[in-house]
Formats: C-alpha cells, sequence, structure tokens
C-alpha cells in the first residue's frame, strides 16, 4: 500500500500542492492540469510514520459534454446557508494519466475517461466576493 502525499501542513491541509504557473489552462469547453516531477512523500498510509521521497505525474482534462447552468441564491439566503453562493457549472468528461516512482516502487494509471457525474466544470464566488 502507498500514500504519496505533500505531507500535513501545520495548518491541517493535506493532499495539496501548489502547481507551477502555466501548469492550468482553462477555456470555455473545459481546463487542462499537466504537471511533471512534484516531489511527494509516499508514507505508505494515510498519516503513517514511515515516509519516503518520491514524485508524480499527472495530465488531467476535463471537457464539458452539456451547457452551463446557473446555481445557487448568492445573498438572498442567509450566509450559512449552503445555497449561500453563485455558479455556473457543466457536466464534464474527465480523462487523467498519472505515474509516479519511490525507492523500490514506480507505477502507471491507465488514462481512462470518466462519465455520469464523475467530472464537472465551472466556476463560483462565495463569501466576499458575492
Amino acid at each position: 500500500m502507498h500514500d504519496n502525499n505533500a505531507g500535513i501542513n501545520p495548518n491541517g491541509l493535506f493532499w495539496t500542492v501548489q502547481v507551477p504557473a502555466g501548469s492550468f489552462q482553462i477555456d470555455s469547453y473545459g481546463a487542462r492540469l499537466r504537471v511533471e516531477r512534484v516531489p511527494v512523500i509516499d508514507s505508505f498510509q494515510f498519516g503513517g510514520v514511515f515516509n519516503v521521497p518520491a514524485v508524480v505525474d499527472f495530465d488531467m482534462t476535463w471537457r464539458r459534454t452539456e451547457p452551463f447552468q446557473s446555481h445557487g441564491k448568492g445573498k438572498g439566503v442567509p450566509k450559512t446557508d449552503p445555497a449561500a453562493f453563485l455558479g455556473r457549472f457543466a457536466a464534464a468528461r474527465s480523462k487523467g494519466t498519472f505515474s509516479g516512482v519511490g525507492p523500490g516502487f514506480a507505477f502507471t494509471g491507465t488514462g481512462d475517461t470518466a462519465d455520469g457525474g464523475y467530472g464537472e466544470i465551472g466556476h463560483e464566488r462565495n463569501g466576499s466576493f458575492l
């Protein structure tokens, strides 16, 4: 078992890495995230104490398969209401390839696609951005 991750930050944030500028592109039809040689640790289980350095590559694309639809009620509801946001979202076909390498271990993903609610693309505003 392997858990390639960026570690747990002092504020508790985990499974998150900063990507280099230019790694993420978006247009009206979809988005692409492509990064190479991202340094991570392999802790072999979530929160494990034995850690070794590793690197991962991934290339993800999302292409919308439907028109965008508006969601949320913005300031028309209390701030604590789950609908206190405004956004436009569309179902999307997602596809990804993944690979990684660490001491004595390597893996490669297949690049399969996912349809039927697994991918979504859009934008939203909430909180102080309403």
